[in-house]
C-alpha cells in the first residue's frame, strides 16, 4: 500500500513533466517532455532533429508487431538503468504520468500479452545506430519476456503530434532497464530561400537543391506547404530570361529502382507545371528524374535518406548568349555565359595558333577515337564487426565478399578493425581485424 501511494504521489508532483531533479538546461527537448525517473542512470542516448521513427501500437504476432506507423520528425531514444525499482513500477509511473499530461494511451501490454518475441521485434523497428558489443541492445532483447511492459501514447500538438513509446523489462542486469522513445512529427527544416539568394547560388554552383517542395510517399502531387518555395523559384526564373534549366527530381534508395526513376520524373514534371502556372515560360524548363542515382548522403540512415529526397534546379549550358556580360538586372545577376562555352556547345573550333619562330610547328597524327570509359569499380561500405565473436564477424564479412586478415588472439572478440566501419572500399577488399579476450 505504501509503495502504491508513493508512486501515485510522484506522478501528481510532476508538474514540469520531468521526474529527475535536474534543471531544464541539462535535459534535451525529449526529456523535457517525458523525463527519466528519479534515481535513474542514463545508459545510452540517440537524439536527432530529423529522422524516421516506427511507432508500434499493437502486440507482436507471427514474429512481427501488428500495428506500426512510420513517422518523420524529431526523434529521441534513451536507455536508462533503474536500480532499486521494478519493471512494473517503471511501467505504472509512466502510464499514469502520460495520462495526467494529456496523452492518449493507444496500447499497453504486460508480459506474455505483448508477445513472446515482442522485445526483439520492437527493438528491431528502431535499433540504436551505435551498439558496440551489443551493450545497447541486449538489455532489451536478451531480458525476460515475462517481465516486459510497454506503453504507446500520443498527444496532439499544434507544433506537431508527439508520440511516446516506453519499454521496460529486467533479467539482463540485476535491475530493470527502460527505454523512452519520443517522436514529434515535423517536416525537414528547409526555410524559404529568396529569389536573389537562389540566383546567387545557381550563379556560383550551377545548381540548387530544394527540400521545401514536398510530396506524400509514392505520390507526385505537390503538397500545399510547398507554395512559398515554388513562388520564390518562379520569381527567380522570371528574371533569368534567355537562360534555361533542368528540373531534376531525386528520391532515396528505398523501394524499386524503376519505380523511383518514374516517380522522380513525375515529381519534376509536377514542379514544371506548377512554375508554368505562376507565369514561368515552360520553354526554359526541362523535367528529368534521377531517382536514387545521385545521392548527396548515405542511404543507410533516415537522415541521409531525407537529404536525398529533393528537387534540384540546374542551370543548362545555354547556346543563345553571344558574349560574356557582367551586369545586374534589378539586383539579380545576368546569366549569359562566356563566348568560349557558346562556341564549344555549337561545335565551333577555335582558330589555330601560329607557331613562333623559336618553336617550329610539329605535325602530329590525329588521336584515335576514344573508346567508352572503363566502368567504375564497385564500392561498398565496410560493416561494423567490432564486439562480435571472431568467427561471427569473419562470417559476416565473408558473406559480403570481403577478405579477412586476423591479428591478435586466435579466439575471442573483435576489438578493432581496419578499414573503419562505413568506409567505402572496393568490392573484395581485405578487412584486418584485431582479436582479443
Amino acid at each position: 500500500m505504501y509503495c502504491k501511494i508513493s508512486v501515485f504521489a510522484m506522478v501528481l508532483s510532476m508538474a514540469a513533466g520531468v521526474f529527475f531533479p535536474v534543471s531544464a538546461e541539462e535535459l534535451n527537448w525529449a526529456q523535457q517532455l517525458v523525463g527519466p525517473l528519479e534515481g535513474s542512470a542514463l545508459h545510452h542516448n540517440e537524439t536527432v532533429e530529423f529522422g524516421r521513427y516506427n511507432f508500434a501500437a499493437g502486440p507482436e504476432g507471427k514474429k512481427e508487431i501488428a500495428k506500426v506507423t512510420r513517422l518523420e520528425g524529431k526523434r529521441s531514444a534513451i536507455l536508462y538503468k533503474a536500480e532499486g525499482k521494478s519493471s512494473f513500477q517503471v511501467y505504472s509511473v509512466y502510464k499514469n504520468f502520460l495520462k495526467e499530461k494529456g496523452y492518449e494511451v493507444l496500447f499497453s501490454c504486460e508480459g506474455k500479452a505483448c508477445g513472446e518475441s515482442f522485445k526483439t521485434s520492437w527493438y528491431d523497428l528502431n535499433p540504436f545506430e551505435s551498439n558496440y558489443g551489443w551493450n545497447n541492445s541486449v538489455p532489451i532483447t536478451q531480458s525476460s519476456w515475462e517481465s516486459q511492459f510497454y506503453i504507446a501514447a500520443v498527444k496532439k500538438s499544434a507544433a506537431g503530434d508527439i508520440y511516446v513509446s516506453v519499454f521496460t523489462n529486467s533479467g539482463w542486469w540485476s535491475y530493470p532497464t527502460y527505454r523512452v522513445d519520443v517522436a514529434q512529427v515535423s517536416t525537414l527544416n528547409t526555410g524559404v530561400v529568396r529569389a536573389s539568394k537562389i540566383a546567387e547560388a545557381i550563379l556560383a554552383e550551377g545548381r540548387m537543391a530544394f527540400y521545401g517542395i514536398t510530396f506524400d510517399t509514392g505520390s507526385s502531387e505537390i503538397k500545399k506547404e510547398s507554395e512559398p518555395v515554388l513562388a520564390e523559384i518562379a520569381a527567380f526564373l522570371k528574371t533569368a530570361s534567355g537562360a534555361s534549366f533542368y528540373v531534376a527530381g531525386h528520391t532515396d534508395d528505398e523501394g524499386d529502382l524503376q519505380a523511383n526513376m518514374t516517380l522522380s520524373k513525375a515529381r519534376a514534371e509536377a514542379v514544371v507545371k506548377s512554375l508554368a502556372a505562376k507565369g514561368v515560360s515552360p520553354a526554359m524548363l526541362s523535367a528529368h528524374g534521377a531517382g536514387p542515382l545521385s545521392p548527396v548522403a548515405a542511404n543507410f540512415t533516415p537522415e541521409g535518406r531525407a537529404l536525398n529526397r529533393r528537387v534540384e534546379i540546374v542551370k543548362r549550358l545555354s547556346v543563345a548568349a553571344k558574349a560574356p556580360v557582367s551586369r545586374m538586372i534589378e539586383g539579380v545577376p545576368d546569366f549569359n555565359i562566356k563566348q568560349e562555352a557558346v562556341q564549344a556547345a555549337q561545335g565551333v573550333q577555335p582558330p589555330p595558333q601560329t607557331p613562333s619562330a623559336q618553336q617550329p610547328a610539329v605535325q602530329t597524327t590525329p588521336p584515335a577515337p576514344a573508346g567508352p570509359p572503363p566502368p567504375p569499380e564497385a564500392l561498398q561500405p565496410v560493416p561494423d564487426v567490432k564486439g562480435q565473436l571472431f568467427l561471427t564477424g569473419r562470417k559476416n564479412l565473408e558473406a559480403l565478399g570481403f577478405k579477412v586478415k586476423q591479428t591478435g588472439k586466435l579466439i575471442g572478440f573483435i576489438r578493432a578493425q581496419d578499414p573503419a566501419p562505413n568506409t567505402m572500399v572496393k568490392k573484395g577488399s581485405t578487412v584486418t581485424v584485431t582479436v582479443g579476450k
